[in-house]
């Protein structure tokens, strides 16, 4: 497994922002990329209540998140870019409530066998994203939040 994780707290307002970002990569080490990636837990640490939502393949997302390689093997590359404020479109897999303190999420009824996963389509330009969407239920929160996933040929 790998994780990644918000090196410092955000400040999220009720409009939101984007904790950590994943996306698949279209090649490792120069050959097509045919892995198959499953989220497997969601740490998430707020100072008060907030919702979290987790948005596959979003179709706008405001500022360009910077992705870095999870690892010279691994088939996904990670934002933890500030400034992605907003994210629209895409398929929301699943939303939760979080308050003061935070939770530790279990993915699989999400991204489970025969579930949603993330790979890079055959057919397709670019490879699925999944960004974790943060806003505060009223004023301001200072929030991190930790991805876990599986990859798999």
């Amino acid at each position: 497994a790998r994780s990644q994780s918000n090196a410092t707290d955000r400040s999220v307002d009720t409009s939101g922002t984007t904790l950590i970002a994943l996306q698949t990569k279209e090649e490792i080490n120069s050959i097509r990329n045919r892995m198959q990636v499953y989220p497997t837990r969601l740490g998430i640490g707020s100072s008060g209540r907030a919702t979290v939502k987790l948005i596959k393949n979003p179709s706008s997302v405001s500022s360009t998140p910077s992705f870095s390689s999870a690892g010279s093997l691994s088939p996904i590359e990670y934002s933890t870019s500030t400034g992605v404020n907003t994210v629209s479109g895409g398929t929301v897999v699943a939303t939760f409530f979080v308050g003061a303190g935070g939770v530790d999420i279990d993915l699989a009824p999400y991204f489970g066998y025969n579930k949603d996963y993330l790979s890079y389509p055959l057919t397709a330009s670019e490879g699925d994203s999944l960004y974790v969407f943060a806003q505060s239920a009223t004023g301001s929160v200072d929030m991190s939040a930790a991805l876990t996933w599986e990859e798999q040929v």
